[in-house]
């Protein structure tokens, strides 16, 4: 072995070369792709370089293959160096001191430092490993040092900026003739980028199997023959192996064939054509888990292309629950439907035994049941008795009109209190009462207090075969909705039974009522028929007295009296005559009044006209009626008597109108002669004038006179007494 001046240092050109071929191999075993193509191009080039065989040969030298000539060695340093610089690949030579002796162009584009920063310095002095990686590059680098040919790692280094930069390592270390560690030869490549790729693609991987696995659906992938074949499942998630109990390197020797069930399998061929069509189907599929559990499944299958294949991604969902929901919801509108004919027989009939009968058979028919009774408690006879019932078949027994004990007896006690009886087996009924019945009636029962404004009315007990399962919660659930809809009907129908009592009873009071107010009536209509009589006899003694009388103020006096007296029985007669016993039509009245006051006063020798406004719709009470009369006949007897003398002609008025919804007015007008000027309302001087005064005080009116072309004095008077 020849050494050869490598600038100050002696390097054995061959063993590099060798070295050099070496590290190729090992980049051609760790790396692939075009960069370490390059490298790998690179390293072979320098080695060829090296071993030319057309070198000159040196003077004095007797072996000629060991002894290049000087400017052969120059040469190929020269080559050798312009290779190591220009190579992508970072070149360091570093010494048994671990000093750099060499630090090519690419190890400063790769971590910052020049050549001129680093030769000579110690790799602990720069700092450039990365801290956390620092232990196992000291590692490599002890094993090197002792040593070891070759060595290739990957570590973090420190840019000289401070950033971090993933860089691969291929070491090679060179020895002397005494195999001590002259130097080791490390070529390094940054890796940030594609170590960044292969985080990028792991953290991916993590996401996608994270994903895969904590889906809440059963994942299952396998191939898809253009024929239709399907292979072996390629993948499988931790869902899929729960549901059907397999591990997943059991899943993975299985195909879709092998955990359906068998008869089912004969759609798998219309399923995949479907999918080859479509690219995805959707249908229901019966699995069989390892333990030959049916698992009835709806199952979502998409197909596409993954490396060239034709891929099958199936999301198996477990309809099971879905499954039980559906029954439990038919279960729950069927409940709803008897329930609503229940609640519907109540609202179109209040017949109670209709209601009982309609609630025991629909209940019969949903919960299919043997029979179901409606018993109703007896207090006073302290039993209780079978009110109704409904049987699935008309063989079995009638138990209508049962009667059952109420003393000692547990279950009436426990109903009493308002508890649910159940008995899943009447075998194990102890108590001698129940015991005979249930020797009738075998099974198992369900009595339901039936309770009617907080007081124990009666029971709904059901029937049915005994059975390990006992009544379920849904029966439960049922008949006590169905024992509030009969408690309902039960108060709806005592409710009822109350009106129509009440109601007979008030006819009975409105007939006896009516009975007595024409009773009433009669005689109420006899006393205004003798009040009216008896007023006429008065009447007609006054006529008689006043046409015996010679004085004539006398007589005038007495014709006055006559006249209030006959207004006043008039009153009487219109109240027998008519319907209503406690009011009289004023326009009737007060038309027949004038009258008669008119064919008293008004003559031949007094041609006067009268004039009548009259609302016909007022009506007034009797002793406002009475007032009024005598109201108005006082001013029609003062102005017939005192308005219209010697014969002269005039026009009277009389009205009587509502002015608002609480006052009536009455005006009584003449155009014949006006009011003495001494005259004053507020003091009368006149017998008749103090009379209406007082009349108007009880009314509760007031009287106006209005002296202006036409003399009329006016009466305002409330409408309600």
């Amino acid at each position: 072995m020849v050494p050869i001046s490598y600038l100050d240092e002696s390097i054995h050109l061959p063993t590099l070369r060798d070295r050099l071929l070496a590290l190729e191999q090992d980049i051609a075993k760790a790396s692939s792709g075009a960069a370490a193509a390059r490298w790998r191009a690179e390293l072979a080039a320098i080695a060829a370089e090296l071993d030319r065989g057309d070198r000159p040969r040196l003077q004095g030298v007797e072996d000629e293959s060991d002894r290049p000539s000087l400017d052969y060695l120059c040469h190929a340093y020269q080559v050798l160096n312009f290779h190591l610089e220009n190579s992508p690949l970072a070149f360091i030579e570093w010494d048994s001191q671990s000093r750099i002796r060499r630090w090519s162009s690419q190890a400063e584009a790769i971590l910052g430092w020049t050549a001129a920063e680093v030769i000579g310095r110690s790799l602990q002095d720069l700092h450039f490993i990365y801290d956390d990686d620092c232990a196992d590059v000291q590692q490599v680098k002890e094993r090197l040092l002792r040593g070891e040919q070759r060595m290739i790692h990957c570590n973090r280094n420190y840019h000289k900026d401070g950033s971090v930069v993933y860089c691969e390592w291929y070491n090679s270390s060179l020895t002397d003739e005494d195999g001590q560690v002259i130097s080791v030869l490390s070529v390094m490549q940054d890796i940030t980028e594609r170590q960044a790729a292969k985080l990028a693609l792991e953290t991916s991987e993590k996401r996608y199997r994270q994903l895969f696995d904590s889906a809440n659906d059963a994942v299952f992938v396998h191939q898809l023959s253009s024929e239709g074949q399907l292979s072996n499942f390629s993948d499988v998630n931790t869902v899929a192996c729960q549901l059907l109990g397999y591990s997943r390197e059991q899943l993975m020797q299985r195909s879709p064939q092998d955990i359906n069930l068998p008869e089912m399998n004969d759609q798998l061929p219309a399923i995949a054509q479907r999918l080859q069509q479509d690219n995805q189907a959707l249908f229901d599929m019966v699995l069989l888990s390892q333990t030959g559990e049916r698992i009835p499944t709806e199952i979502n299958s998409h197909l596409f292309e993954l490396e060239g294949k034709l891929t099958v991604l199936s999301v198996v969902r477990d309809s099971r629950e879905r499954k039980q929901a559906e029954l439990e919801i038919q279960a729950c509108i069927q409940q709803e439907q008897s329930l609503n004919r229940v609640v519907q027989t109540i609202r179109n009939s209040l017949d109670i035994q209709t209601i009982f009968s309609t609630a025991t058979r629909e209940i019969v028919d949903l919960l299919g049941i043997t029979r179901a009774l409606i018993v109703q408690y007896c207090p006073e006879q302290e039993y209780w008795q079978h009110a109704a019932e409904h049987r699935c078949h008309e063989s079995l027994p009638v138990t209508l009109h049962t009667i059952i004990p109420d003393h000692d007896n547990p279950f009436a006690e426990r109903i009493k209190r308002g508890d649910i009886v159940c008995v899943d087996q009447t075998s194990t009924i102890e108590d001698p009462i129940n015991q005979a019945l249930a020797d009738r009636f075998p099974g198992a029962w369900l009595i339901v207090p039936l309770r009617v404004n907080g007081e124990t009315w009666g029971a709904l007990t059901l029937m049915k075969e005994a059975s390990h399962a006992g009544w379920q919660a849904s029966e439960l659930e049922l008949a006590h909705r169905v024992t509030d809809q009969l408690a309902i009907a039960i108060q709806q129908a005592q409710l009822y039974q109350q009106a129509q009592e009440q109601l007979a009873e008030r006819q009975r009071a409105e007939a006896a009522l009516r009975e007595s107010l024409a009773e009433k009536e009669v005689l109420l209509s006899e006393v205004h028929h003798r009040v009216k009589n008896n007023l006429q006899i008065i009447s007609s003694l006054l006529d008689l007295q006043a046409n015996r009388t010679q004085d004539p103020t006398a007589r005038d006096a007495l014709r006055q009296s006559q006249s209030r007296v006959s207004s006043i029985a008039l009153i009487h007669e219109h109240l027998y005559q008519s319907h209503d016993l406690c009011n009289i039509n004023v326009a009737q009245y007060v038309r027949c009044l004038t009258a008669d006051l008119y064919r008293t006063y008004a003559t031949s020798l007094h041609p006067v006209t009268l004039e009548q406004s009259i609302d016909p719709s007022l009506h007034i009470g009797v002793d406002r009626a009475i007032s009024l009369g005598l109201i108005l006949n006082e001013l029609i007897a003062n102005a017939l008597k005192h308005g219209f003398k010697s014969g002269q002609a005039g026009t009277l008025t009389m009205s009587l109108q509502a002015t608002s919804l609480d006052e009536y007015a009455l005006s009584i007008g003449h155009d014949g002669h006006t009011l003495p000027a001494d005259f004053d309302l507020q003091a009368p001087q006149s017998m008749g004038l103090k009379l209406v005064s007082i009349l108007i005080q009880q009314l509760k009116g007031r009287l106006e006179c209005d002296r202006g072309p036409q003399t009329v004095f006016t009466v305002y008077f409330p409408s309600q007494s």
